[in-house]
């Protein structure tokens, strides 16, 4: 129980709850990251960073089918040069 405000078992709390954002923050950073190679390859996705932090499986399957046309467009490309 918690006698006071000066007690120690306090730090671990806080440090846990920093540990906790910083880790957050890097997931959304990654999320971004991968958001925008895969636009940069030229594939049309509509997902946001947030959909794929949280998980959010018909969000991530749009991005890996967005993925998987584009590699099928640069497939057909390569064979078929015009």
């Amino acid at each position: 129980m918690l006698g006071s405000m000066c007690n120690h078992d306090l730090s671990d709390g806080f440090s846990s709850i920093i540990v906790f954002a910083v880790w957050q923050a890097a997931k959304l950073e990654n999320a971004q990251y991968a958001i925008s190679m895969a636009r940069k390859i030229g594939a049309r996705v509509y997902a946001l960073p947030d959909d794929i932090v949280e998980v959010k499986s018909k969000m991530v399957m749009t991005v890996f089918a967005c993925l998987m046309i584009r590699d099928l467009q640069r497939q057909s490309q390569l064979l078929d040069p015009q």
